[in-house]
């Protein structure tokens, strides 16, 4: 009896242990339950955040784009405008060249003209002796054509000189704009390259924090698998747990079945015993004759009862597997009918008692009372 105490306590312990790691199994379940939603709104949060790093990035990567090909074309402006303004500057030396050289050679006319003159005049003081007067208004008339003629074409190398000049100043003043042209493309160019600069920084940095997103994802799906291995782990124990908790609400049931034997049995005790006390009933007409023999049969039928109920009490041991309290009130009634049945054994005549009676209808009670109680827990 006290080894079967030691196991049904053995069992409720094991049982309270289940259901205290089954609650703390769940609670662990749920709360990681609610980590993993956390961490999957995370990695979504980490995932959105890197799509759009990735649009930023390639949001950037088409101004820099853009912007090296504003380059280039400013470039190749610049590079045209210094040609243009190369051939310009060689165009206008030539010019100047050519009218610096027309207006040496009107220079050398004009002398030599002038000479030409003067030995005119020379001629004509010597000539006018031998000649006539006639002839020398003719040649007079002659020379003032001929100076006229070159007077004209003095003049008109003048206004050609004028016109060049004046184109080369307008090819300075080309050439000037083109110079400040190139210089304001030399600042664009700068700036644009400043922005290029700045461009590749943030790219840059888009880069690395991508980077680093794609790392916490990495390490968010990491804790995401962890999560989903102990949570796996934490089920297997859950449903380990349910397995016992199933094996122990079988043994309720065979326990449930047991004690509806043990009821029957007890009836059956009671029916043994009802017959007993008839039978003391009619042996007390007899008493006077066999007085001693009747209680030794008694005692002996009483003994026979006694050993017959702590063997069934002994077999229902075996197999029951209930809570400590529920067993514990069983042993409690089973000693309560020991004790009755050694009072039965040692009186037989003290069962048809109105006392005894009712003790044994209150056991009976009890007894179905405890029956109801497997029978719910077993429900």
């Amino acid at each position: 009896m006290g080894d079967q105490l030691v196991e049904t306590a053995k069992i409720r312990e094991q049982l309270s242990h289940v259901l205290s790691e089954l609650k703390a199994t769940q609670s662990e379940l749920l709360s990681m339950e609610t980590e993993l939603s956390v961490a999957r709104d995370s990695n979504l949060k980490a995932m959105t955040r890197a799509e759009l790093m990735e649009t930023t990035s390639n949001t950037e990567k088409e101004k820099t784009e853009e912007l090296l090909k504003r380059i280039s074309d400013l470039s190749e402006d610049i590079a045209k405008s210094k040609l243009a303004a190369i051939e310009a500057e060689k165009e206008k030396l030539v010019v100047l060249s050519e009218k610096d050289a027309e207006i040496e050679l009107a220079r050398v006319a004009a002398v030599q003209a002038q000479d030409q003159l003067e030995d005119i005049r020379k001629k004509i003081e010597m000539m006018s002796s031998d000649k006539s007067a006639s002839d020398i208004i003719n040649s007079l008339n002659q020379l003032q054509v001929d100076l006229e003629v070159k007077e004209r074409r003095s003049l008109d190398q003048l206004i050609y000189i004028e016109t060049l000049e004046m184109e080369l100043n307008w090819l300075k003043l080309d050439c000037n704009n083109s110079k400040e042209e190139v210089v304001c493309l030399s600042l664009v160019i700068e700036t644009l390259t400043n922005e290029v600069q700045k461009v590749k920084a943030e790219k840059d940095e888009i880069k690395r924090r991508k980077t680093e997103a794609l790392i916490e994802i990495a390490l968010l799906k990491a804790e995401l698998h962890k999560r989903k291995s102990k949570i796996a782990v934490a089920k297997a124990v859950e449903e380990r747990a349910k397995s016992v908790k199933s094996g122990l609400y079988l043994a309720v049931q065979q326990l449930a079945v047991e004690a509806h034997e043990a009821k029957e049995e007890n009836i059956r005790l009671k029916q043994g015993a009802d017959e007993a006390a008839e039978e003391t009933e009619n042996s007390e007409l007899v008493r006077s004759q066999s007085e001693n023999p009747l209680q030794d049969v008694e005692a002996s039928q009483a003994e026979e009862l006694k050993i017959e109920d702590e063997e069934k009490m002994h077999k229902d041991d075996d197999h029951i597997t209930i809570s400590f309290e529920e067993y514990e009130s069983l042993i409690r009634k089973s000693e309560k009918v020991d004790h009755f049945h050694e009072s039965l054994g040692e009186d037989f005549s003290k069962l048809s008692t109105p006392k005894n009676k009712h003790e044994l209808e209150t056991l009976k009670k009890e007894l179905e009372i405890a029956t109801a109680k497997i029978g719910e827990f077993r429900n």
